[in-house]
């Protein structure tokens, strides 16, 4: 679990003064909060962190001296620029669920029998700290030719320990057979070569 250093925000400096500052604004939320708490964090650490956490990823958040279990609620950034522009948390509570998402992540989509579909790419679901998925990798080379995947055919999301909240018999990916290349008829060989 990665760790991240945070600091309390200041709600007088605005997040396009505090950006400009080299910040990145940031919330943590949660049951056991009577409030929720502004956050920023150097823009080099919040790059850092989100190259290799992502939405779902639970984290340890360094802040007043205290380490706070947190989960990635949310987050934004610029498509134009790269910058992260925003990071939300959530406190981890023992024995509480809460809302989150796992990533689906597919490997070695060449050895698909066919074009890849993919129509989930993150799925929602409640569970206790303890119990919460990150992601999930579905890899070809051990699925074999199978032609399309549901969220119930997911052994992760079958444990009486994980709330669905996306359906169940959502499809999370088809595989449709490549077609064949059209060949050119005659007659349209003998329009290329007059034309």
């Amino acid at each position: 679990m990665t760790t991240l250093k945070t600091a309390k925000r200041s709600m007088d400096v605005k997040a396009k003064k505090l950006r400009r500052e080299g910040f990145v604004p940031g919330n943590l939320c949660g049951r056991d909060l009577e409030k929720s708490v502004p956050l920023k964090i150097q823009v080099f650490d919040a790059q850092k962190f989100i190259k290799k956490n992502m939405i779902g990823s639970r984290t340890v958040l360094e802040l007043d001296g205290k380490k706070i279990n947190a989960l990635v609620k949310d987050y934004e950034y610029n498509p134009v620029t790269k910058h992260i522009m925003y990071i939300d948390f959530q406190t981890l509570v023992a024995g509480e669920k809460i809302s989150a998402k796992a990533q689906i992540v597919l490997l070695h989509e060449d050895l698909a029998d066919g074009c890849v579909d993919e129509e989930l790419s993150e799925i929602d679901y409640k569970a206790e700290p303890e119990n919460l998925i990150e992601k999930v990798e579905l890899d070809f080379e051990k699925l074999g030719k199978v032609k399309c995947v549901h969220v119930k055919d997911i052994p992760e999301f079958c444990s009486d320990k994980i709330d669905l909240i996306t359906s169940p018999d959502a499809i999370v990916f088809t595989v449709e057979e490549a077609s064949a290349p059209i060949e050119d008829t005659e007659e349209d060989a003998a329009e290329v070569v007059t034309a």
